[in-house]
């Protein structure tokens, strides 16, 4: 990172906090709230007339490093290494989530950098959950163009310097029900286009960049037996973003999405997920703000963005089972090197248009792909995760710390 890099990063954090007073409001109408709610549990606690003492849950804290290296003629040498520690804050009570904070750092001999900090941190027995992620990237991206019939050929290389927040808070309402707010600002920068390209010639949204940022609502219903690695249960988490003028976006725009998961234990030795994405934009989006299908997690196989439009619908599946071991789930931290392994195979089909119930099912895109798995933290079920997809480009390989949903 250089000097003039350093000084983006810190005037883009200070704006993001100190440039409109109309964000000191949000801010504090956001904290208000997380305070009412987590001094409102403490009063219950005390008020109750059958006060138990709860059991705790094992202090748990682990470290572990990953490191990363690829090539690639938009990067030429990539040398990197993910950070990822786990822990569970002391005399948490007994079912509390494990949580983590993931710190993937990158450079190339391009002069590139990307770093992020991410962390999903459970409060209080599961009642407060705050997830989200901090990240300052420069680096090369790819842009087909938007819709869903964008060929190969359409390839164009950009770089953007971004920086990017992006928060949720949950407040647990009733046991699996989860209700809170968010924050979403991503303030980028074009820095470098193709020549007679879609970007140089400013025909789609953010071309030169600019700033998105909204707050929004969220709602969530979780039954998973454990968040890192899911044996059984449900998940359905709803996101609602606004972004305008008075939140000082350049865009503005509404942003839904819907993810829903479910897990079932077949046999009681393997393990069938699935994962089904909705979004819809309405409004004027940013390019790089659109539904993006493609990356490491959803649709893996595609380039993240490989397409792109105001709205997506996508749906995977994902069949696990063991090595070595006889069962998916084993929580014994004396297991044998060869037991921890395992094997996945997955197929997803999506499809991104303007709107959803604009043609949703024409040009459906298909991916799929096999992956290995080694248990590295069995008691808390921690996989390290390396996964080959295959969609409309060559196959792509992605190495990451716990499931891909």
């Amino acid at each position: 990172m250089n000097f003039q890099d350093g000084i983006f990063f810190c005037s883009a954090y200070i704006e993001a906090l100190t440039k409109p007073d109309t964000l000191f409001k949000c801010l504090r109408l956001c904290v208000l709230i997380a305070l009412y709610f987590y001094t409102s549990d403490i009063i219950a606690q005390v008020d109750s007339t059958e006060f138990t003492v709860p059991k705790k849950a094992a202090t748990y804290k682990k470290f572990l490093p990953i490191p990363l290296f690829s090539v690639a003629p938009e990067t030429s040498l990539r040398l990197g290494v993910i950070g990822v520690y786990f822990f569970r804050f002391k005399n948490a009570e007994e079912g509390t989530q494990l949580s983590s904070i993931r710190a993937p750092q990158s450079y190339t001999l391009k002069n590139q950098v990307k770093f992020r900090i991410s962390n999903d941190i459970f409060f209080n027995s599961n009642n407060h959950i705050v997830s989200g992620f901090t990240e300052w990237l420069r680096f090369p991206l790819f842009f087909y163009g938007i819709g869903s019939q964008t060929q190969n050929e359409d390839k164009e290389i950009y770089t953007s310097r971004v920086f990017n927040i992006n928060y949720s808070y949950f407040k647990k309402i009733k046991q699996g029900l989860y209700a809170g707010l968010r924050f979403d600002r991503r303030d980028s920068k074009i820095q470098e286009v193709a020549e007679n390209g879609l970007l140089e010639a400013e025909a789609v949204p953010g071309s030169n960049g600019g700033v998105s940022q909204g707050f929004g609502l969220t709602a969530r219903w979780d039954s998973r037996d454990n968040f890192m690695c899911t044996k059984k249960g449900w998940l359905t988490d709803f996101q609602l973003t606004f972004y305008n003028d008075a939140f000082n976006s350049d865009f503005e725009f509404t942003k839904m999405a819907l993810d829903n998961r479910l897990f079932f234990n077949i046999n009681d030795k393997t393990v069938l997920g699935n994962q089904t994405y909705i979004e819809q934009n309405w409004g004027q989006p940013s390019f790089e703000s659109m539904a993006l299908m493609g990356g490491p997690f959803l649709m893996r196989g595609n380039f993240e963005g490989r397409f792109r439009d105001n709205a997506m619908w996508a749906t995977q599946w994902e069949y696990r089972i063991p090595i070595g071991r006889t069962s998916w789930i084993n929580e014994d931290k004396d297991l044998k090197f060869w037991h921890r392994f395992g094997a996945v195979g997955f197929v997803g089909v999506g499809n991104v248009m303007t709107d959803l119930i604009e043609n949703p099912f024409d040009d459906m895109k298909i991916t799929g792909g096999v992956g290995l798995r080694f248990l590295a933290f069995p008691e808390e079920r921690i996989n390290l995760r390396i996964d080959m997809g295959f969609g409309t480009e060559r196959p792509a390989f992605y190495i990451f710390v716990r499931e891909s949903f």
